[in-house]
């Protein structure tokens, strides 16, 4: 126990660092990328700092396993290097004892990852994509950029203001382009032929966010405009000046969110039907990365074993390059088997096998070696 003390708390050590480093670079890639999007009027400045902190425990799940393998590499590889292996082995310790610390220091990160990865993780991901869906309805003027045309996803509204001002609430040169509004299946089938009935134009001097009624709906009072309806040239045209006026904005459905396969939770993943092949995907995504917490644990062990001379560090990058393979492995087994091109029973298990066998394939040659 004392050993295994001493090994826990050395890996453990550098497996912190290790992944305090990873998850800093991804966690700035990750704010980089939500900046872009909130300088480009896809997502409100005002969610950055919230999907930020959604994002870490997503990366915690993703590189624990990482900072593990290379914590117990770089650990073990150092004992090596200065002897501390050697007279272990000498005063009595086995490698299946080693084994044995390996698989007891990896089964505390196991049992972090599997509670990311099956209970907490899913939960963040309804609420990212909560927030996601609703930030271009409830924060549409602090996602206008001003001297350019936003669009909205199916196509049916375009929206242009010449300035916002700096607390966002007000816009002003306001410009809200509607085709065909009616929601008349007619109507949005032939919008959907790209030969809508019409569109509704509004112009105003300013305009403002407002949520109303029951239901919260959202919209955009308009000020000191004109209002424009029908096809120019025929007879159902009209012009109507005002003083005021709502635009109302289509808000996203809440449901829409819980029928991602991420934002499920584990318990409805399993108890979905078989022949929903990305509910299967999303549950064996969520078991590999566990698995391979034991399965890099290990071989790190292998792969950790230099010769004095060698340095600690002798077998990082050829670690490094399993690792990709391996990772890499893994996201695109997720992608074939997401569209049916391997079997469900099959899945990701073949990854795990391969790496499996390989592992076994290093521990006979190194027996034989010595």
């Amino acid at each position: 126990m004392i050993i295994s003390r001493y090994f826990a708390k050395e890996v453990y050590g550098t497996a912190f660092a290790v992944t305090l480093i990873l998850v800093l670079v991804f966690l700035v890639n990750q704010t980089i990328r939500f900046l872009s999007q909130a300088a480009t009027g896809h997502l409100a400045s005002s969610a950055v700092f919230n999907l930020i902190l959604l994002e870490l425990p997503y990366l915690l799940g993703l590189l624990l396993p990482l900072g593990l393998y290379l914590g117990v590499l770089i650990t073990y590889s150092r004992f090596y290097a200065d002897q501390e292996m050697t007279v272990l082995f000498a005063a009595g310790m086995s490698h299946w004892q080693l084994l044995r610390v390996t698989l007891w220091i990896s089964s505390v990160v196991f049992i972090l990852v599997c509670g990311l990865m099956f209970s907490l993780n899913p939960f963040l991901a309804q609420k990212k994509n909560s927030i996601l869906m609703s930030t271009a309805a409830k924060n549409l003027v602090a996602t206008l950029v001003p001297g350019s045309f936003k669009i909205s996803e199916e196509g049916r509204r375009v929206i242009y203001v010449g300035s916002v001002s700096r607390d966002h609430k007000t816009a002003e040169n306001l410009f809200v382009a509607d085709a065909s509004s009616s929601r008349d299946p007619a109507d949005k089938a032939e919008f959907q032929k790209g030969q809508p009935k019409g569109w509704t134009i509004t112009s105003a001097h300013t305009g403002t966010q407002k949520r109303e009624g029951p239901d919260s709906k959202v919209f955009i009072v308009a000020k000191d405009g004109y209002r424009y309806q029908g096809t120019p040239g025929k007879q159902d045209f009209e012009v109507t000046q005002y003083k005021q006026y709502g635009v109302e904005l289509p808000q996203e459905e809440d449901n829409l969110v819980s029928q991602d396969s991420d934002a499920l939770s584990s318990l409805q993943l399993m108890s979905n039907p078989k022949h929903q092949l990305r509910y299967a995907t999303e549950l064996q995504w969520r078991m590999a990365l566990p698995i391979s917490v034991i399965l890099l644990a290990i071989l790190a062990q292998v792969l950790s074993r230099v010769a004095p001379r060698q340095g600690r560090f002798h077998q990082i990058m050829p670690a490094i390059l399993i690792y990709i393979v391996y990772a890499n492995m893994i996201f695109i087994g997720r992608n074939w088997m997401y569209h049916g091109k391997i079997p469900e029973w099959i899945g990701l298990w073949w990854i795990h096998g391969a790496l499996l066998l390989f592992i076994i394939f290093l521990g006979f040659r190194q027996r034989q070696v010595q």
